[in-house]
């Protein structure tokens, strides 16, 4: 694999204490899958290991032994649409001015926003369910379930066996939905967090996730939902506990960033790659998990991709990778391409 970038050597920063790494010096995403972190579960570090050992390797020579991460606000803060049914019990003005603000956010009418937060129905049902929602589903008890179109049909029926087998026993986290979502969606992460901090622990490095404090979520958890989430500011809880430590330029922000455009960038060179991978000789393949046709389509267009199918083609290369890994099988010889420079 050949890469357009150089030693890595930060630029001079005009912020005491602030590195700023020059043009094309950070790894892009996607390279090094041939020499993946062995960990016990799928995990998005996979999908760019040698990126995310740059930075672990960076702050280890700068003796910096405990990063903060800030993985897991977008999990805490904001909530379900299903909270504005709980707030117009109790304040119909503000869940009314919650309704316009997402209506003209989305440039939807009022009547589908109150569709989209109309409560699920029990968990049981909503659950066995889940194999015949629609397209995405995340405005239920929680988000998915993500089932790619190049699943196989062996495997969307033991996806929905699975699920209805689960229903029969299930119980919510908490009795509301929107509540519940939080919950879900925080345990997720947490998983991914374990297998990020398993993956920098030989780096001599230890993660820490200040969201994923057991004080710092029950706080969050007890404030009403329309105080944690809302059209009209970005965060408005964590805007609020930072107000006077944050300058004020950062807390004005009424969006945030996103990886679409480095995903764009790195996928359309790395198309031999993922072809390679992901072919008829693919450990999900082999299992009869995905139908590979299918999938290759999706990879030739991932640089045009949305951002569902963007987060499914990650989900499946995470689990190529680790299935590759647990089965002792090597993952093919890279097939060497030009890197796009971060």
């Amino acid at each position: 694999m050949t890469s357009t970038g150089h030693a890595a050597r930060p630029g001079p920063s005009p912020v005491p204490g602030t590195t700023f790494w020059t043009w094309g010096v950070v790894p892009a995403q996607f390279a090094g899958l041939e020499a993946p972190f062995a960990l016990d579960a799928p995990s998005p570090s996979a999908a760019s290991p040698r990126r995310a050992a740059f930075w672990w390797e960076h702050a280890a020579s700068a003796e910096v032994r405990v990063l903060l991460s800030g993985k897991g606000g977008d999990e805490l803060m904001p909530t379900a649409l299903s909270y504005l049914t709980h707030a117009r019990r109790r304040d119909k003005a503000a869940s009314r001015r919650h309704i316009k603000g997402w209506a003209a956010l989305w440039g939807v009418t009022t009547q589908q926003v109150k569709a989209q937060a109309a409560d699920p129905g029990p968990y049981q049902r909503w659950l066995a369910d889940c194999p015949t929602h629609g397209r995405d589903d995340s405005l239920g008890w929680e988000a998915g379930p993500y089932a790619p179109p190049w699943l196989t049909g062996w495997a969307r029926t033991m996806l929905a066996d699975a699920l209805r087998a689960a229903a029969d026993r299930a119980e919510p986290l908490h009795e509301r939905p929107h509540q519940h979502a939080t919950m879900a969606a925080i345990r997720a992460l947490a998983r991914w967090n374990r297998l990020q901090s398993d993956a920098a622990s030989p780096f001599g490095i230890q993660l820490a996730y200040p969201y994923a404090d057991q004080q710092v979520i029950e706080a969050a958890l007890a404030t009403r939902a329309e105080a944690r989430t809302s059209p009209y500011q970005n965060k408005p809880l964590l805007m609020a506990v930072m107000s006077g430590l944050v300058p004020a330029a950062n807390l004005a922000r009424r969006t945030k960033g996103g990886y679409s455009s480095d995903t764009a960038e790195a996928a359309r060179p790395a198309r031999a790659m993922f072809a390679k991978l992901l072919s008829d000789d693919s450990e999900l393949a082999r299992c009869g998990l995905i139908d590979a046709d299918r999938l290759r389509t999706a990879l030739r267009g991932w640089d045009r991709a949305d951002d569902r199918t963007d987060l499914l083609l990650h989900l499946t290369l995470m689990c190529e990778v680790w299935a590759r890994t647990t089965s002792n099988r090597p993952l093919p010889t890279p097939v060497p391409f030009e890197e796009t420079p971060c």
